[in-house]
């Protein structure tokens, strides 16, 4: 239904919030207690209404664009009970946003997160 009250043909329309695609990939490598995993991810573009409207001045409806992401996390064992694990999320800190929305804290967009990454440390006994 369209704001007027009329009924809207959405025929041929992409239902609201799905991606064309959504694609990740990764490799994982191994050598003796080491391993290194790297994650590719690609989300298509998506729009934030059945109307698919591309574009809205208030920025709550519209079109999500299509992103990727690479992660990258490590693992290593050392000395039969102690571990260290850590990884860079987002590594080439793409800027992106995966929807629109009209509440709190206000109509637009929800950014992606930018790099971060974390570091543990672990003991086994």
């Amino acid at each position: 239904m369209n704001y007027d009250g009329k009924n809207v043909d959405l025929t041929g329309k992409m239902v609201e919030g799905n991606p064309t695609w959504i694609n990740r990939a990764g490799m994982v490598v191994r050598y003796k207690n080491f391993s290194s995993t790297m994650e590719f991810s690609y989300v298509g573009k998506s729009y934030s209404d059945a109307n698919n409207t591309a574009f809205n001045p208030t920025g709550a409806t519209g079109l999500v664009s299509s992103y990727h992401l690479l992660d990258w996390a490590f693992d290593l064992d050392f000395l039969k009970s102690y571990n260290i694990s850590g990884g860079i999320n987002n590594l080439a800190n793409t800027r992106y946003f995966t929807r629109r929305i009209n509440m709190y804290p206000g109509p637009g967009i929800l950014p992606g997160d930018g790099r971060s990454f974390y570091l543990s440390v672990g003991i086994r006994f």
